[in-house]
């Protein structure tokens, strides 16, 4: 039988790595969910979007209405469940539809000021065109006015019925949602106003006739309010056109810019992320006071070796254990199914409990006696090799749990393959033994 000592020193080795790596991603995982690291890049690069998408001078507007765009897509996603243990807004994601969905219910004030006033404008001339046609009498119009009066009155009345609605006595009304102005009926300019035509000349027509028998007073009054009323008309339409064109045109600018203002937040965090998991490692390594070389010598001990066989396979067992269909893979709480955060705080903290007990039964941990021994000894230098070997071994950390279980996979393989061979060489000769030479 070969000697496996070297192997399983390198397991051992590699086992430590392992259950550093897995405690420096639990920390890591619960830094993220309690102080929302990855939310507040999420919300900086909101803001960054809609700065590039809508303009600087609409965001700085949108800032001083309630909190601004970026606190309302804030309250909106909290309203659909993703919050802290706290109540505050928090979240891992949000995709480009969800978004998009999002800044549908926003108030119109917070997405752009500057489009209220249309609607400020739409509302005056839909009270002056509402008042205007109540005014007229139609049963004094000729019967070809008449017809197109009332087709005019058709045309219009659901979109004076819609902006109606979107007032509050002759204001905007404070709560006005963009998804109210997006559903504003779009009638056609020119089809409102060829029936105003339609209307006048019939009315001008029988004014004219009436002029030469009696008194065309009445018919000249109408004249009167239809021209008032096309004046209006066209307001109204245009603001209207106006602003709907200006409200789709600015919600297809985040549309258009998602990808590229989203694309960079994700390297940016990710870069950030890196940062910190090699700092966390360090502290880890230090905390835990953990040395490759330490560890490779005390593993020659066979209890100890034991207890570093007997974590090293649990801990395979479980990286290999698949993550069930439906687990949550992040904090956005709300979802069907989903735990809610503190839920998944604790099981973090519950992990990082059993790996540290885990770290603890392989005697991995601080001692100032022997920290102390170390920085004293090889002549003044130890001080300088524990800080070598502690960043050596952080850097090591850092490559990660995956990595590291690929390697201990690699290493158990290499292991029974060996054995392997070892037991079929051992039977090939006792088979040998028994056949004598010819």
């Amino acid at each position: 039988m070969p000697d496996l000592a070297v192997v399983d020193r390198l397991i051992a080795v590699v086992t430590v790595l392992l259950l550093l790596s897995l405690l420096v991603q639990s920390i890591q995982a619960l830094a993220k969910q309690m102080f929302k690291l990855k939310s507040n890049q999420i919300q900086t690069s909101l803001a960054q979007l809609f700065e590039t998408a809508l303009g600087k001078e609409s965001t700085a507007s949108a800032a001083g209405a309630s909190g601004g765009l970026v606190k309302g897509v804030m309250d909106e996603l909290l309203k659909l469940g993703r919050r802290s243990i706290w109540g505050r807004c928090t979240f891992d994601s949000i995709a480009k539809e969800d978004l998009l969905k999002i800044l549908t219910v926003v108030n119109l004030k917070q997405l752009s000021p500057a489009l209220e006033a249309g609607i400020q404008t739409a509302i005056a001339n839909a009270r002056t065109i509402g008042s205007a046609i109540e005014g007229v009498d139609g049963s004094g119009l000729p019967a070809e006015a008449r017809d197109a009066f009332a087709r005019l009155q058709r045309q219009l009345r659901p979109l004076l019925d819609d902006i109606d609605a979107q007032a509050e006595g002759n204001a905007v009304k404070k709560s006005l949602l963009v998804r109210d102005v997006l559903r504003l009926r779009e009638v056609p300019r020119e089809d409102v106003l060829m029936v105003l035509d339609t209307i006048r000349n019939a009315v001008q027509k029988e004014a004219d006739r009436v002029a030469a028998i009696g008194d065309p007073a009445p018919l000249l009054a109408v004249l009167a309010q239809l021209d008032g009323m096309s004046s209006h008309a066209e307001k109204l339409l245009g603001s209207v056109q106006q602003t709907l064109s200006s409200l789709r045109a600015k919600v297809a600018s985040v549309e258009t810019w998602y990808d590229t203002v989203m694309q960079g937040f994700e390297e940016r965090y990710q870069r950030g992320m890196r940062v910190w998991t090699f700092a966390i490692s360090l502290v880890v390594v230090v905390a835990l006071d953990a040395h490759p070389l330490d560890i490779y010598r005390a593993a020659g001990d066979p209890a100890t070796m034991n207890a570093y066989l007997d974590v090293a396979q649990r801990l395979s067992a479980a990286q290999a254990t698949p993550t069930p269909a439906g687990a949550p893979s992040g904090g956005n709480g709300g979802d069907a199914g989903t735990p809610s955060l503190d839920k998944l705080i604790a099981d973090q903290r519950k992990e990082i409990a059993s790996q540290l007990e885990m770290a603890t039964t392989l005697g991995i941990g601080w001692d100032n006696e022997r920290v102390c021994n170390r920085f004293r000894s090889h002549s003044g230098f130890g001080g300088l090799l524990a800080i070598l070997s502690w960043l050596s071994m952080a850097l090591m950390v850092w490559l990660g749990a995956p990595f590291w279980h690929d390697i201990l996979e690699s290493l158990f393989g290499i292991k029974r393959l060996v054995r392997k061979k070892a037991e079929d060489r051992n039977v090939e000769d006792k088979s040998g033994a028994g056949n004598p030479k010819p």
